[in-house]
């Protein structure tokens, strides 16, 4: 360890002081009213350094740079001092502190507070990685997912009254995504103190979002955006487990926006441009500002946020060695990936693969695959000109009624632009009847008719929406049409980009730990749910359209939107030994088996949401969106029917779910040894997260259930 006396701590932090105050940012030093409104955060812990983190808040000097002393210590009571250090919380950084403390021992606890201006913060506990070559086991937690709004982080009670001891202690969490959610009810600016909403001091610069359950603001300005983090923090028990244990952090997309990828949000389902450099550089630089995490730092470890490390040269992919049996690898799946493979204003009709393609694609399996095929025929073939004429019409009308960005002009033009060339002939016969004129083309002309892939064939039946885009596409026409884009663009499905990609196989490659666990934020999970399974079929909605009653791939934002880099990075995956998959992002917890496709078998161990409503609600949501209703009772066991089929799917190859449950919140903790890693699922049903059960864990004990899994010479077992 290395130490210095008191006395010598004491001259440096000092001579420290005195240096930041003569700078050009003076902090100040007159007697005023100080606080840390969001305690402190330890992060990225490694052998010889950890960041620590705090926020200081002077009410009386609201715009000046604040002087700041760190002390770090060997014990709890603060006597066995390691170093001092001071620091400027600077108004630019909203007095955000940020600090990487090196010179540390490995495997060891520290002890740290940050003191301004004769007021001190609360003690916070961290601890270094062991050193790669310590035969130690590592024991962590894994969380995603923890919306605020009206509701309540119990899962993190649960944890500090089970793993908070000396016996049954953890070594560091993971939170692998959403972290905070961009948006609040707009009411929220109108609503009584204490409620958990986020109120935006800034909300005409938030972005306003029309549900059908009220109205949104997400934010988009730098402010909104740390309001979030301060909201979020100002938590008791996020801010407790801050202060006990140090986390590594990585972002998913609410960070930044709903579903998005690159700097583009998805909320108007492409009626507008998406892009938005300045919105997503706002949200980094907050998220680098609050999340206690090596990013950020400059060359001397102190904050420094330039735009040389925001959108689009980001990176927070990294990775940890803890130990000789843990390389914990974590990877950034929104920064460099392209759209959805079918955007959100896709034109339905439009024929992606004619039959030229599709028989060069498919080969022999041609006829297998024909009937999940569509007629489509050259609207601008002679013959057809009337129907070209009549469709213009109504196709113009729908732009001008479903995008309010368009003028009467614009939307002419749109349907002008897209009423051309190949057409799928399902697509033109259910505009015609839909306004009440007979369908143009009979079944005997349909049969006649060559056969390929449109937009609709894929699931895509509006101008604008998710439905067919982001959710609810045919999966077997769907892996086809990914298939055939990979083939004429590869970048079309690059998810990692070239360095990050190139990074995590070099990472792998050399890696000698026991275990090597590939964080990412979105689950890997084949989600595909049976509609054509008689199990399911009485209790879908009465006008459930027949051809929806197939092999519904639920969410394309996540891998499965991306099948053939998925399975090309499974691929790879297969040949590292001890490769574990840790993701979080869809609300629900599985345990997933990726086959023999290497000489080592892949499994996967994705994590609940904290307090975020759960995939069994999000199923029920998408029904709605259908258009389709059902009753509430329906609704819920068709959830868990769908989980059932997913689970039994054959048809997803070599993956397969081993075990759902999509009705819970809860948390993962882990435990990599040198002979197995096991993973204990805490699970609490997701009405409990609407009440605080903070000052009666009592109560709330009895209500956690676990189920534990084990991985031990490839072989994955459950165990108590």
């Amino acid at each position: 360890m290395m130490k210095k006396t008191l006395l010598t701590l004491v001259i440096l932090g000092l001579i420290s002081g005195l240096s930041a105050c003569g700078s050009d940012t003076t902090p100040a030093s007159e007697p005023t009213e100080v606080s840390f409104p969001q305690s402190v955060a330890s992060g990225d812990p490694r052998a010889h350094s950890v960041v620590v983190w705090t926020r200081v808040l002077d009410t009386g000097l609201p715009d000046r740079d604040l002087a700041v002393t760190l002390t770090v210590a060997a014990d709890e009571h603060m006597a066995d001092v390691v170093q001092i250090r001071g620091l400027v919380a600077k108004a630019e950084y909203d007095h955000c502190v940020k600090v990487s403390v090196s010179g540390l021992s490995p495997g060891a606890f520290y002890y740290y507070r940050f003191t301004s201006n004769g007021v001190s913060s609360k003690i916070g506990r961290t601890k270094t990685a062991p050193e790669p070559d310590a035969d130690v086991p590592v024991r962590w937690a894994l969380f995603s997912c923890q919306d605020y709004v009206h509701r309540y982080y119990n899962s993190f009670t649960h944890l500090l009254h089970t793993y908070d001891s000396p016996s049954n202690d953890l070594d560091f969490l993971v939170h692998s995504g959403d972290y905070v959610y961009e948006s609040t009810p707009a009411s929220s600016l109108d609503t009584t103190e204490g409620a958990r909403v986020v109120r935006f001091e800034d909300p005409e610069g938030a972005v306003v979002l029309e549900e059908t359950d009220g109205t949104l603001l997400a934010a988009a300005t730098l402010s909104n955006y740390r309001d979030l983090y301060k909201t979020y923090r100002s938590d008791p028990m996020l801010q407790r487990i801050h202060e006990r244990f140090p986390m590594v952090v990585i972002w998913d997309d609410h960070e930044f926006s709903n579903d998005s990828w690159q700097d583009t949000a998805t909320y108007f389902g492409g009626r507008v441009d998406g892009r938005d450099l300045q919105r997503k550089r706002a949200s980094e630089r907050a998220f680098f500002e609050y999340v206690p995490c090596e990013i950020g730092l400059n060359g001397q470890g102190d904050l420094e946020i330039t735009e040389e490390i925001l959108y689009p040269n980001t990176r927070i992919y990294r990775s940890f060695r803890f130990g000789a049996h843990l390389d914990l690898v974590l990877t950034d799946y929104r920064t460099y990936r392209p759209d959805h493979l079918i955007p959100e204003d896709a034109f339905p009709g439009t024929v992606v693969m004619d039959n030229a393609a599709c028989r060069a694609a498919l080969g022999d399996a041609y006829a297998e695959y024909e009937p999940l095929l569509d007629s489509y025929v050259s609207i601008d073939a002679e013959g057809f000109e009337d129907t070209k004429a009549v469709l213009v019409s109504i196709v113009a009308m729908r732009y001008d009624q479903e995008n309010p960005y368009l003028s009467g002009e614009q939307a002419a033009a749109k349907a002008r632009e897209v009423v051309a060339g190949d057409l799928n002939a399902r697509y033109i016969n259910s505009v015609f009847e839909s306004e009440g004129f007979p369908a143009p083309l009979d079944s005997g002309a349909l049969s006649s008719l060559p056969r390929g892939v449109a937009f609709y064939t894929l699931g895509k039946r509006s101008l604008y929406s998710d439905i067919g885009s982001r959710y609810g596409i045919f999966q077997d026409v769907f892996e086809l049409y990914a298939t055939y884009l990979r083939s004429i663009d590869p970048s079309a499905d690059d998810v990692f980009g070239a360095a990050q990609e190139a990074w995590l196989r070099s990472v792998l490659d050399t890696s000698t730990a026991t275990w090597k666990a590939v964080t990412s934020s979105t689950s890997l999970a084949p989600l595909v749910a049976d509609f054509s399974i008689g199990l399911i079929q009485p209790f879908l909605p009465p006008d459930f359209p027949e051809d929806f009653k197939a092999r519904i791939l639920i969410n394309a934002d996540q891998w499965d939107g991306f099948p053939v880099k998925k399975q090309d990075i499974l691929n790879y995956l297969s040949t590292v030994p001890g490769l574990v998959l840790l993701s979080g992002d869809i609300h629900a917890s599985f345990v997933t088996d990726h086959g023999d496709r290497g000489p080592y078998r892949v499994h996967e161990f994705t994590g609940p949401a904290v307090s975020s409503g759960t995939f069994q609600d999000f199923a029920g949501r998408t029904i709605g969106d259908l258009g389709f209703e059902a009753p509430e009772d329906s609704i819920a066991l068709l959830g868990s029917l769908l989980g059932l089929s997913a689970v039994t799917n054959p048809f997803t190859r070599p993956s397969a779910l081993l075990w759902a449950n999509l009705v819970d919140n809860g948390y993962v903790v882990l435990e990599a040894g040198p002979d197995a890693l096991e993973a204990t699922y805490h699970v609490v049903p997701t009405e409990f997260v609407r009440e605080s059960f903070y000052e009666d864990f009592f109560s709330l004990a009895p209500l956690f259930t676990d189920r534990v899994f084990r991985i031990q010479d490839g072989i994955l077992t459950e165990g108590s």
